[in-house]
C-alpha cells in the first residue's frame, strides 16, 4: 500500500510497480534526449542494442 502525493491511499502489487518503474525510468530518458534538440545538440544514443554492442564490458551477454 502507498499514498499518492494528493494523500490519496492506493495498492499495487509488485509487478505493477516494477512496471511502473521501468515506464517511468523510459519517460525521463526520453524527456531529457528531447531537451538536447532544444539546445541544439546531438542527443546521446539510448537505445540498449547499441549500447551493449559498444560497451562490451558491461557484461551482458546475448
Amino acid at each position: 500500500s502507498f499514498a499518492f502525493i494528493s494523500g490519496e491511499r492506493s495498492i499495487m502489487s509488485r509487478g505493477a510497480m516494477f512496471m511502473h518503474l521501468v515506464n517511468h525510468a523510459s519517460y525521463h530518458r526520453g524527456w531529457v534526449c528531447e531537451m538536447f534538440f532544444d539546445v541544439p545538440a546531438k542527443p546521446p544514443t539510448t537505445d540498449l542494442p547499441v549500447f551493449l554492442a559498444r560497451h562490451p564490458e558491461s557484461g551482458f551477454k546475448a
